[in-house]
């Protein structure tokens, strides 16, 4: 996930979050319920899904997302997360 910390070139070592974003195909979504797993493309093209904190959701959407239609936001629990592999990528500016 992408957490921005406000400050070029800082990393803090830890950032508190009691949920992060994945903006997803409306359509993509619907059909994964329905199927019972999940898995964006980006996993086999980039090796990773995309996460954003709450206040990168905008600035995400607008710069990555301003044609698309039919998008869901959801919320996830990193608890639910918990012992997955991870990479944080801290970016100001999403």
């Amino acid at each position: 996930w992408h957490a921005g910390c406000g400050m070029p070139g800082h990393q803090p070592a830890s950032v508190p979050m009691t949920s992060i974003f994945h903006i997803a195909d409306g359509q993509a979504w619907h059909q994964a319920v329905t199927a019972g797993r999940y898995i964006h493309e980006s996993l086999d093209t980039e090796g990773f899904i995309h996460l954003s904190s709450r206040d990168q959701v905008v600035a995400t959407t607008a710069k990555y997302y301003s044609e698309a239609v039919g998008l869901v936001l959801l919320e996830v629990d990193p608890a639910t997360m918990a012992g997955l592999p991870s990479r944080r990528a801290w970016s100001i500016n999403p």
